[in-house]
């Protein structure tokens, strides 16, 4: 049907007739009173596309440019009722030659017109679920509803969604490499793990695996990416800017985001960044005619990695305070499985954990992306049944741990973790994952009880930073500390002295100077509370008046220290 816009009376010798105008090689012409003349490059208009509001409509139109490469200009429908200028410049902007004469350009709005409109187009601001389906990149996995669904194209960028190889290649050279391997096998649903947060509207957030180098956290992140795409693509790093950072979350609505290497970030822009992730949303910007710009939103689920824990990273900035709500957002779970392998726990016969590593490594380079579609298109296909049995499987994990949860923090990590149970479980439901779902739980459950052995049971999230705090100081700086009858210590130059250190036959004590006590070892906190804390928690010795600090001479006069005991790491 032809749009009703008015072509201008001066328009001498353009004709309302489709036969005036021609696709040939060469790119469009159009009969100009029996002669014919070249329009412009080829280009045809393949329908109208508006947003999901129905607002916003759009020519869609495929044209081939001066390189001869083919590509898609959205034509706002409005630009044909205006100076066709803009429309010129349109075109010539992407590299499309057009006549330029008054002649012509009257013709091409009367060929635009004149193209076959009927398909229509829903132009989606974003991957995830939408009314009827989910889109995943340039791929719509849903009924069609009379329309296609198509992602805006300032969006696409971001994009990396793509796969490699049959679904029953990864089961067998990724996913049950897996096998036995709790770390791993919650990486795999923590992929999954995305669609299923949206589903239940579950705020953004997600886990964060830490330990030292080389004990194989980039390869749980490799094959989490894998479930998605290409992990060379998926996977991304901390280090970004904060205008890149929005872009990518939305890129990742409704799904999961892979982020390595915390470490090579700023303290205080991870801690942004977290809770711009739970937020959420993107911050609002006007551009430089002072109009709102186009505001990011999403809501996704995370896995990261890095050698510190989030709490001990971010206390290491001194710019903020470390919060609970980071804790909350970003789960710290350790990556040491704690059999000698670092992260593995069954290595399948190969001849080390390197080789391990490595042989899934290769495998995910190989396979990947398939997973993530199967898994679509189940959910998709009883979207209503299927949200409930959902909902149900993370209600029926939060219930088994919510007894040792003892906090109102750790019963929303708990939380969190169903949320990965409900992943991986629907995982092995839909054929994704070689599992019994039995196995799903057993790796989901150990990494939940590693997280409450790592914090202290009965502290709120703030309290348990404010321990890590000291813990990660205490590790980080321990050469600062002069050994007390320790004649090789004695006189060895220590430019930043924290206090002294005391080792018995089965103890170790910490004494720190009070000011770098307060300013150090309490930096974000109140140094009052922390030294209460640590005194009720046993870690702090106090004098026999009740004090916390105590008084020594080490240096010749007496000082007051505050004696922190070794247990605090036990």
């Amino acid at each position: 049907m032809k749009d009703n816009i008015d072509i201008p009376a001066d328009q001498a010798g353009v004709k309302g007739n489709s036969a005036d105008f021609e696709i040939r090689e060469e790119g469009v012409f159009w009969n100009h009173n029996g002669e014919w003349k070249r329009l412009s490059n080829r280009m045809k208009v393949f329908g109208l596309e508006r947003d999901r509001d129905g607002n916003n409509w759009s020519y869609l139109i495929e044209a081939t440019d001066d390189d001869g490469i083919v590509k898609e200009i959205l034509l706002p429908r409005s630009m044909l009722a205006k100076n066709t200028l803009d429309l010129i410049s349109l075109f010539l902007d992407n590299g499309i030659t057009v006549a330029v004469d008054k002649q012509s350009q009257f013709a091409l709005k009367e060929y635009i017109l004149q193209q076959n409109s009927h398909q229509r187009i829903r132009r989606v601001s974003q991957v995830g679920w939408t009314e009827s389906g989910f889109l995943l990149g340039a791929e719509y996995i849903g009924p069609s509803q009379g329309e296609t669904v198509r992602l805006d194209p300032r969006l696409k960028s971001q994009v990396r969604f793509c796969s490699k190889g049959s679904l029953e290649d990864w089961k067998t050279q990724v996913a049950l490499r897996c096998r036995g391997n709790s770390r791993l096998i919650v990486a795999l649903s923590s992929g999954l793990a995305g669609p299923i947060a949206g589903l239940l509207l579950e705020e953004s957030g997600g886990i964060h695996l830490y330990g030292g180098t080389s004990i194989g956290k980039s390869t749980a992140l490799q094959v989490c990416a894998s479930v998605l795409g290409d992990p060379a693509k998926i996977m991304k790093q901390w280090r970004t800017t904060s205008n890149a950072a929005e872009a990518t979350c939305a890129a990742h609505n409704n799904l999961t985001l892979v982020i390595d290497e915390m470490g090579q970030a700023n303290p205080t822009d991870v801690g942004e960044m977290i809770y711009m992730i739970g937020n959420g949303k993107g911050k609002g910007r006007l551009d430089r005619d002072a109009r709102q710009k186009h505001t990011y939103e999403w809501q996704l689920f995370v896995l990261s990695s890095g050698e510190v824990d989030v709490a001990g990273y971010i206390s290491a900035s001194d710019k903020r305070q470390m919060r609970g709500g980071q804790l909350v957002r970003l789960i710290d779970v350790p990556a040491d499985a704690g059999k000698g392998m670092g992260i593995f726990e069954d290595i399948q016969r190969e001849s080390g954990p390197e080789e391990y590593a490595r042989k899934i490594k290769h495998a995910t380079s190989q396979f990947f992306g398939s997973p993530i579609l199967r898994f679509l298109e189940f959910l998709v296909g009883d979207r209503i049944r299927l949200t409930e049995e959902c909902r149900n499987l993370a209600r029926e994990f939060y219930e088994k741990f919510a007894s040792k949860a003892q906090t109102a923090e750790l019963k929303r990590k708990c939380r969190r973790f169903g949320v990965i149970y409900a992943g991986g479980t629907f995982g092995v439901r839909s054929g994704v994952l070689p599992f019994s779902e039995g196995e799903i739980y057993e790796a989901c459950a150990s990494c939940f009880e590693a997280v409450l052995r790592e914090g202290v049971v009965g502290l709120t999230t703030d309290e348990d930073s404010m321990v890590n705090q000291v813990r990660h100081v205490l590790q980080l700086h321990d050469s600062n500390f002069r050994g007390v009858e320790n004649d090789k210590d004695k006189d060895r130059l220590i430019l930043n002295q924290y206090g002294y250190v005391q080792i018995s036959s089965d103890t170790k004590t910490y004494y720190v100077e009070a000011s770098v006590f307060k300013k150090i070892f309490s930096k974000n906190f109140s140094s009052k509370a922390l030294a209460n804390l640590l005194k009720r928690l046993g870690h702090l010795e106090g004098d026999s008046e009740g004090k916390n600090s105590v008084s020594k001479r080490f240096d010749g006069s007496p000082k007051r220290y505050y004696a922190i005991r070794d247990s605090i790491f036990e």
